[in-house]
């Protein structure tokens, strides 16, 4: 590690004026003058491979100066090293806390942390996670508008629905069911279960140009606060308020496996359906039970980690099946995932069900 890699600029300032000013004032014992040469010789000692001695140094700044950028990703470093990985994940993701924009503390926290993970206790673990409700997700979901821009681009102009494959796949098979769903019609109304800032929306009217749609989405307050701001259009439910009407289309689009009651859920949204249930991203196994694994995107920008499910197929097919729902349309959508401490590997499926119950 270089100088400017731990300092956190080029010109060898560990850190900008204003914070150098705030840093000072919480200590009386080691200024900030002497924590940055003792950053400098810790990181030395980290480019000659001598993380111990590199670690004992960075113990001591951190004792007074908590929050200096590069600081806990450069002890992780040293944790990883020395052969101290549960401490190193520890520091790498206290890093990305304080520092949400740190890539390298991101890049070593998707190294170390598995980002799928088999959690044995299920949903009694719940409480160790952040979720969905955490502050970090604003602003995932404005970068995440900001990254579909050139998506956006590309529809307008009758290019591809998405560059990534398995994009652009997942789009095709929705496209389907799109059209299935405004065959001879020429106005739909869609319920988006867990539809983000209903990006969707947008290539709903790209795929169907000739019809007229009703959004509405189902989401989380942050996601309705944001969704409200960049998609006007859409109509967004913080509340259960989205159940009082029926639906051309309900869509479940990688939502469903985060919810501990997904079999209730499922039920209601298959009670407002008028015509399809389309259920998607939605994690299979076909040999082993259903079973419950936690997820961390780091690597994605999420600072958060959530808990999910992964649903064995014949039981859910029997789930199914049980609120009188039959299969029109099985979907390979996404490229799957292995769950540490599970033998069999995940796979992404989506299902076009017909609505109403027997």
């Amino acid at each position: 590690m270089n100088q400017s890699n731990f300092n956190g600029s080029t010109d060898g300032s560990m850190e900008s004026d204003n914070e150098k000013s705030q840093l000072t004032a919480m200590s009386s014992e080691l200024t900030f003058e002497q924590s940055a040469q003792i950053g400098n010789e810790a990181s030395s000692l980290i480019a000659d491979g001598k993380y111990e001695e590199a670690l004992g140094l960075l113990d001591k700044i951190i004792h007074y100066h908590t929050y200096v950028h590069n600081l806990q990703y450069a002890r992780a470093l040293c944790l990883l090293n020395t052969g101290r990985l549960d401490e190193a994940k520890v520091a790498a993701l206290s890093e990305l806390q304080a520092f949400p924009d740190n890539q390298k503390a991101r890049n070593m926290v998707a190294r170390i942390i598995p980002q799928y993970e088999y959690i044995p206790e299920g949903w009694a673990a719940k409480d160790r996670f952040g979720g969905w409700e955490s502050e970090s997700m604003e602003e995932t979901i404005r970068k995440g508008w900001q990254s579909f821009q050139p998506t956006l681009q590309s529809l307008c102009t009758g290019g591809p629905l998405n560059k990534d494959y398995s994009a652009h796949n997942t789009m095709m098979c929705y496209a389907y069911v799109l059209a299935m769903t405004a065959l001879k019609k020429d106005y739909i109304s869609i319920l988006d279960y867990g539809g983000g800032a209903c990006l969707n929306y947008l290539i709903s009217k790209e795929i169907i140009p000739g019809v007229q749609i009703e959004y509405y989405c189902k989401e989380t307050p942050i996601a309705c606060k944001i969704g409200r701001e960049i998609m006007p259009s859409v109509i967004f439910y913080e509340d259960e308020k989205c159940f009082d009407r029926k639906y051309d289309l309900v869509i479940a689009s990688g939502s469903l496996q985060y919810l501990e009651d997904w079999q209730s859920v499922c039920e209601r949204l298959a009670s407002v359906s008028g015509s399809y249930l389309y259920i998607t991203r939605f994690p299979m196994i076909q040999n082993i039970p259903s079973f419950v694994f936690v997820q961390r995107p780091y690597s994605l920008g999420h600072n958060t980690e959530f808990l999910g499910w992964a649903f064995n197929r014949k039981d859910f097919l029997s789930f199914i099946n049980k609120l009188g729902l039959r299969v029109l349309r099985e979907f390979m959508t996404m490229e799957g995932f292995q769950v540490v401490g599970v033998s069999e590997q995940v796979e992404y499926r989506g299902f076009l069900l017909s609505a109403g119950f027997k």
